[in-house]
Order: C-alpha cells, then structure tokens, then sequence
C-alpha cells in the first residue's frame, strides 16, 4: 500500500511540476500496445480501453502515404518511440478534443520523462506549434538543429511533415 501511495504521489509530482503541456482535461493511464508511427501509438487503458494518441506539440516525418513513399527518418522515428515505449506504463494529459483523423492529442510521460520532448529533443520530430504554443519543445528543437542529430543531421533537412502532407494528400492535415 504504500508504494502504491508513492507511485500515485510521484506521477502527481510528474503531471503537475514536470509537465510543460499539462491540459488535465482527459488524464490517461494505461500501456502503450502498438506504436503506429514517430508520433502516434496505441495506449491500452483499463477505463476506455484501446485509444489512439498522437503526441501532443510534435510532428514526425510520414510513412509512406498517398502516392509517396516514406520520407527519411520516419522508419528511424517509429523505432525510436517503439523502442522507448512499446509495452511500458504511461500517463497521458489529453486535450479535451481530438485531431481530424480521431487521435487523441496527448503529452505522454513514461516513468521519467515526456515522450513528445524526448523524440524532438533526439532529433526524431519537429516541435509542431500549430498545435500547441511550448517554449520547452521549441528550445529542444532549436537544441536538437545545433547538435545536427536526427533530421538535423545534414545540410539540407528532411522536408517537414506538413509539407509532405499537402503534396502527397492534398487537404489532409494531421
């Protein structure tokens, strides 16, 4: 019982000091079954059961879609976030609306940190601020561009995922 009090403590600590997005309007908590690209995945939760999440504030570059194949490093993304989260227990703050395809958009935190600043700290998504304004994931993007790692790794850059989007589907948005 009384770890069990301390875990709860320690996401509450987590949600409340750590989390830059914090919405508090839907809190999730369950593990993460599938992970569909670098910024989308499946959480399993005992309430309501499977939900599709797309990480909040981040965009990756896309799989292969419409007629186009899949830009660089999205194989690299999707590994990366299977490889930090696949199977393991998270909590997700969720906005209280859905994306256009019916994701939930959510911050993720696995035990020690948010997943969404993880993969654009490591250089596997962009800091999108179409959807939400984060001085914290712009300065992790800025960051990730002066080490050149992930997408920041050559000269010219992955073209950025809404770009790709508006080619490949025009009108789709994420």
């Amino acid at each position: 019982m009384k770890a069990n009090v301390f875990n709860k403590y320690a996401w509450l600590v987590a949600f409340c000091c750590y989390s830059p997005m914090l919405f508090a309007n839907v809190l999730l908590e369950g593990v993460v079954t599938n992970v569909l690209s670098g910024d989308q995945l499946v959480l399993s939760t005992a309430e309501q059961g499977d939900v599709a999440v797309r990480l909040l504030g981040i965009d990756a570059p896309e799989l292969a879609m419409g007629g186009c194949k899949a830009q660089n490093f999205a194989d690299a993304a999707k590994r990366a976030l299977s490889e930090k989260a696949q199977g393991t227990g998270v909590k997700a703050s969720c906005a209280d609306r859905l994306d256009v395809t019916g994701f939930a958009l959510c911050e993720v935190i696995n035990a020690t940190e948010s997943l969404n600043f993880w993969m654009v700290e490591q250089g596997y998504a962009w800091y999108d601020k179409s959807t939400v304004s984060n001085m914290r994931l712009q300065q992790a993007e800025q960051m990730a561009k002066q080490r050149r790692v992930g997408l920041w790794l050559d000269q010219l850059p992955v073209v950025a995922p809404w770009t790709q989007r508006a080619r490949c589907m025009p009108g789709q948005q994420h």
